[in-house]
């Protein structure tokens, strides 16, 4: 009886089906989203449900959520948690990059040119104007309801979004009992895990001066388990001014005005998406020195630097992010 009872379960091991990796893609925040996750049980459906609840939360491109609504009027009452979580962790980053992070820039962003308005000729007494409208500590958050106390201050949370709606995936799939998956949104990636070939998942990193299709295009790869990636760069979204002069779309929020450095890709690796995404920001705003420090005093918290001078790049990556550069 014992020996039938073991051949029975030995059939049922043998036939029962290898669990298989899905991956289902489409679009959120202007952007694309792609996720793969090792299980038998199909996720789409509420994995879907949930990015669409956290779009028409914090999306700026959602003309019913609850950031632009809070942009349109000055308050809103939070009707999620993650607008408010969002705003909660603007306010730590905002602190820990000593300003360079301020989700209240989109008066600069839109008079710059980089926003849904053609560019101003701009002057010193204009961006100062303006930044008197780029104050997040006018901004008032309670447990219910979002507010500022000042007209014409209007945030945009791109720099932190992403981030935070890989990292909400990820803790779905977790919750299911999904060991080995990878989230990316808009480029920004979460892993965790084994790929799909029994791996670290390997992930490329855009070479900033080349064009995908190019042999050069990827600049370093790097193996991830259990560890998140976020890049920020600023060679490829610029606007030429009417002196010929290269002005970068991100702009130094204690200035006004286009970062002026070297350094035009950060990427950071961190334990979660968030810290990621927000960091390699702050790094690009920062420059060099700055950025190097701050990553520096990180616990957990690695990155890779790319510079371009007199049409040279060179690169630099602390001692953890241990990339495989491939094209310095």
């Amino acid at each position: 009886m014992k020996t039938q009872y073991f051949l029975l379960l030995l059939l049922f091991s043998c036939n029962s089906p290898e669990i298989q990796f899905t991956e289902i893609q489409g679009d959120i925040f202007g952007t694309y989203y792609s996720i793969h996750y090792k299980a038998n049980e199909d996720h789409q459906e509420a994995i879907e449900y949930l990015l669409d609840v956290y779009g028409k939360a914090v999306s700026k491109y959602e003309p019913e959520s609850e950031l632009s609504e809070f942009n349109q009027t000055g308050k809103v009452v939070f009707r999620s948690p993650y607008l408010k979580d969002l705003i909660v962790n603007a306010k730590h980053f905002n602190g820990l990059s000593n300003g360079a992070l301020n989700p209240t820039l989109m008066p600069l962003i839109e008079a710059w040119g980089f926003g849904s308005s053609d560019p101003q000729e701009l002057d010193s007494a204009a961006v100062d104007s303006l930044l008197k409208f780029t104050d997040f500590s006018v901004i008032i958050q309670n447990d219910s309801m979002l507010t500022s106390s000042k007209d014409g201050v209007t945030l945009d949370l791109n720099f932190l979004g992403e981030g935070y709606g890989i990292d909400m995936v990820g803790d779905f799939l977790e919750k299911e009992g999904i060991k080995d998956f990878k989230v990316e949104i808009g480029g920004e990636v979460l892993c965790k895990g084994l790929s799909p070939k029994g791996i670290p998942w390997k992930i490329g990193i855009e070479n900033p001066i080349s064009e995908k299709g190019k042999a050069d295009h990827l600049y370093a790869i790097i193996a991830l388990e259990d560890e998140a990636l976020g890049s920020s760069g600023s060679y490829r979204h610029f606007r030429i001014d009417s002196l010929g002069k290269r002005q970068s779309h991100l702009l130094d929020p204690r200035t006004g005005y286009p970062i002026q450095h070297h350094l035009i890709s950060a990427t950071v690796k961190a334990r979660d998406c968030l810290t990621a995404d927000a960091l390699a920001t702050a790094c690009m705003v920062m420059g060099e020195k700055e950025g190097k420090l701050m990553i520096e005093n990180q616990k957990g918290v690695e990155a890779l630097f790319v510079y371009l001078d007199d049409g040279v790049t060179s690169y630099w990556q602390s001692e953890g992010f241990n990339a495989e550069v491939l094209n310095p």
